[in-house]
Protein backbone atom coordinates (compact mmCIF):
# COMPACT_ATOMS: atom_id res chain seq x y z
CA UNK A 1 0.00 0.00 0.00
CA UNK A 2 1.67 3.56 -0.82
CA UNK A 3 0.91 5.56 1.92
CA UNK A 4 2.23 8.50 2.19
CA UNK A 5 2.03 11.88 4.43
CA UNK A 6 0.86 13.53 1.58
CA UNK A 7 -2.32 11.22 0.66
CA UNK A 8 -3.18 11.01 4.16
CA UNK A 9 -3.10 14.66 4.66
CA UNK A 10 -5.08 15.04 2.01
CA UNK A 11 -7.62 12.80 2.55
CA UNK A 12 -8.01 14.09 5.96
CA UNK A 13 -8.61 17.12 5.05
CA UNK A 14 -11.47 16.24 2.41
CA UNK A 15 -13.26 14.28 5.65
CA UNK A 16 -12.54 17.92 7.24
CA UNK A 17 -10.13 16.54 9.95
CA UNK A 18 -8.26 19.68 12.04
CA UNK A 19 -4.96 20.16 11.33
CA UNK A 20 -4.47 19.23 15.01
CA UNK A 21 -6.40 15.60 14.39
CA UNK A 22 -4.21 15.57 11.16
CA UNK A 23 -0.78 15.85 13.27
CA UNK A 24 -1.72 13.34 15.85
CA UNK A 25 -3.28 11.11 13.67
CA UNK A 26 0.27 11.34 11.37
CA UNK A 27 2.17 11.04 14.27
CA UNK A 28 0.65 7.84 15.26
CA UNK A 29 0.99 6.59 11.83
CA UNK A 30 4.47 6.89 11.55
CA UNK A 31 4.63 5.70 15.13
CA UNK A 32 3.52 2.25 14.27
CA UNK A 33 5.65 2.33 11.08
CA UNK A 34 2.24 2.70 8.49
CA UNK A 35 4.40 5.75 6.36
CA UNK A 36 7.37 4.62 5.21
CA UNK A 37 8.01 6.73 2.38
CA UNK A 38 11.58 5.32 2.00
CA UNK A 39 9.96 2.00 0.85
CA UNK A 40 7.98 3.65 -1.48
CA UNK A 41 10.93 5.42 -2.97
CA UNK A 42 12.86 2.24 -3.42
CA UNK A 43 9.69 0.65 -4.63
CA UNK A 44 8.82 3.70 -7.40
CA UNK A 45 12.71 3.23 -7.54
CA UNK A 46 12.81 -0.80 -8.69
CA UNK A 47 9.60 -0.18 -10.91
CA UNK A 48 11.28 2.70 -13.12
CA UNK A 49 14.20 0.45 -13.70
CA UNK A 50 11.63 -2.60 -14.54
CA UNK A 51 9.61 -0.66 -16.84
CA UNK A 52 12.68 1.50 -18.44
CA UNK A 53 10.79 4.64 -17.18
CA UNK A 54 13.15 7.84 -17.39
CA UNK A 55 13.93 10.34 -14.60
CA UNK A 56 10.98 12.59 -15.66
CA UNK A 57 8.39 10.40 -15.24
CA UNK A 58 9.99 9.07 -11.84
CA UNK A 59 10.19 12.40 -10.38
CA UNK A 60 5.90 13.71 -11.59
CA UNK A 61 4.75 9.82 -10.56
CA UNK A 62 6.25 10.51 -6.96
CA UNK A 63 4.71 13.95 -6.82
CA UNK A 64 2.03 11.99 -8.00
CA UNK A 65 1.77 9.40 -5.13
CA UNK A 66 2.51 12.41 -2.73
CA UNK A 67 5.63 11.29 -1.66
CA UNK A 68 7.50 14.65 0.45
CA UNK A 69 9.85 16.84 -1.23
CA UNK A 70 12.46 15.34 1.37
CA UNK A 71 12.18 12.16 0.14
CA UNK A 72 11.77 13.13 -3.76
CA UNK A 73 15.28 15.21 -3.70
CA UNK A 74 16.72 12.08 -2.41
CA UNK A 75 16.43 11.29 -5.77
CA UNK A 76 19.56 11.92 -8.08
CA UNK A 77 19.44 12.75 -12.26
CA UNK A 78 22.26 9.80 -13.17
CA UNK A 79 23.41 10.31 -17.07
CA UNK A 80 24.49 6.44 -17.12
CA UNK A 81 21.12 5.07 -15.97
CA UNK A 82 19.72 7.40 -18.31
CA UNK A 83 21.09 5.92 -21.27
CA UNK A 84 21.19 2.37 -20.29
CA UNK A 85 17.50 2.73 -19.36
CA UNK A 86 16.09 4.48 -22.35
CA UNK A 87 18.36 2.63 -24.88
CA UNK A 88 16.14 -0.33 -23.31
CA UNK A 89 13.47 0.99 -23.57
CA UNK A 90 13.96 1.75 -27.59
CA UNK A 91 15.05 -1.83 -27.97
CA UNK A 92 11.59 -2.73 -26.38
CA UNK A 93 9.19 -0.09 -28.43
CA UNK A 94 11.56 -0.27 -31.98
CA UNK A 95 9.29 -3.40 -33.21
CA UNK A 96 5.81 -0.90 -32.83
CA UNK A 97 6.95 1.53 -35.50
CA UNK A 98 8.47 -1.73 -38.26
CA UNK A 99 5.64 -0.23 -40.73
CA UNK A 100 7.23 3.51 -40.95
CA UNK A 101 9.54 4.81 -42.66
CA UNK A 102 13.23 5.70 -41.26
CA UNK A 103 12.12 9.47 -40.92
CA UNK A 104 8.96 8.60 -38.71
CA UNK A 105 10.01 5.86 -37.47
CA UNK A 106 12.65 7.77 -35.54
CA UNK A 107 10.09 10.53 -34.90
CA UNK A 108 7.70 8.28 -33.19
CA UNK A 109 10.29 6.42 -30.79
CA UNK A 110 11.64 9.90 -30.20
CA UNK A 111 7.94 10.65 -29.03
CA UNK A 112 7.39 7.99 -27.26
CA UNK A 113 10.72 8.30 -25.28
CA UNK A 114 10.32 11.77 -24.38
CA UNK A 115 6.84 10.87 -22.95
CA UNK A 116 8.53 7.96 -20.80
CA UNK A 117 10.49 10.77 -18.98
CA UNK A 118 13.69 10.81 -20.71
CA UNK A 119 15.77 13.54 -21.65
CA UNK A 120 15.41 14.86 -25.34
CA UNK A 121 19.60 15.17 -25.65
CA UNK A 122 19.82 11.42 -24.64
CA UNK A 123 16.59 10.53 -26.81
CA UNK A 124 18.10 12.12 -29.90
CA UNK A 125 21.41 10.63 -29.02
CA UNK A 126 20.23 7.54 -28.96
CA UNK A 127 17.77 7.31 -31.62
CA UNK A 128 20.21 8.71 -34.14
CA UNK A 129 22.28 5.79 -33.53
CA UNK A 130 19.23 3.55 -34.54
CA UNK A 131 20.40 2.19 -37.96
CA UNK A 132 18.46 2.74 -40.73
CA UNK A 133 16.52 0.03 -42.02
CA UNK A 134 17.37 -2.03 -45.60
CA UNK A 135 16.55 -0.10 -48.64
CA UNK A 136 14.40 -2.85 -49.64
CA UNK A 137 12.33 -2.27 -46.52
CA UNK A 138 12.53 1.43 -47.19
CA UNK A 139 11.11 0.92 -50.54
CA UNK A 140 8.23 -1.45 -50.00
CA UNK A 141 7.05 0.81 -47.27
CA UNK A 142 7.37 3.54 -50.23
CA UNK A 143 5.68 1.07 -52.52
CA UNK A 144 2.77 0.54 -50.05
CA UNK A 145 2.26 4.58 -49.29
CA UNK A 146 2.81 5.18 -52.91
CA UNK A 147 -0.62 3.45 -53.30
CA UNK A 148 -2.33 5.46 -50.80
CA UNK A 149 -1.24 8.10 -51.97
CA UNK A 150 -1.96 7.45 -55.56
CA UNK A 151 -5.63 6.19 -54.74
CA UNK A 152 -6.34 9.38 -52.56
CA UNK A 153 -5.54 12.04 -55.46
CA UNK A 154 -5.82 10.33 -58.18
CA UNK A 155 -9.66 10.89 -58.51
CA UNK A 156 -9.58 14.63 -58.54
CA UNK A 157 -6.28 15.23 -60.52
CA UNK A 158 -4.37 14.00 -63.86
CA UNK A 159 -1.04 13.92 -65.36
CA UNK A 160 1.84 16.27 -63.99
CA UNK A 161 -0.71 17.74 -60.91
CA UNK A 162 -1.23 14.58 -59.66
CA UNK A 163 2.68 13.65 -59.79
CA UNK A 164 3.57 16.55 -58.27
CA UNK A 165 1.22 16.03 -55.55
CA UNK A 166 2.09 12.90 -54.90
CA UNK A 167 5.59 13.60 -55.31
CA UNK A 168 5.09 16.21 -51.98
CA UNK A 169 3.37 14.39 -50.00
CA UNK A 170 5.77 11.39 -50.25
CA UNK A 171 8.48 14.48 -49.47
CA UNK A 172 6.53 15.57 -46.49
CA UNK A 173 6.45 11.94 -45.10
CA UNK A 174 10.26 11.53 -45.20
CA UNK A 175 11.00 9.83 -47.94
CA UNK A 176 14.05 10.72 -50.43
CA UNK A 177 13.54 11.90 -53.63
CA UNK A 178 15.54 9.01 -55.56
CA UNK A 179 13.66 6.64 -53.74
CA UNK A 180 9.96 8.29 -54.97
CA UNK A 181 11.11 8.26 -58.14
CA UNK A 182 12.30 4.86 -58.28
CA UNK A 183 9.17 3.50 -57.35
CA UNK A 184 7.23 6.24 -59.75
CA UNK A 185 9.22 4.62 -62.43
CA UNK A 186 8.31 0.98 -61.09
CA UNK A 187 4.30 1.56 -61.36
CA UNK A 188 4.78 3.54 -64.58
Amino acid sequence: MDLTEGKVREYLKKKSASDSQIKNILKRLKDVNLLKEDDILNTYLEHADYKHIGYNKLIQKLYDAKVSNEIITKVKYDENREKNQCGLYIKQIEKKFENKNNFKRKEAIYQSAVRNGFSPEIVIELVNKIANSNNNHEINVLKLDYLKVFGKYSKKLKGKELENKITSSLLQRGYKIEDIKYVEDLKK
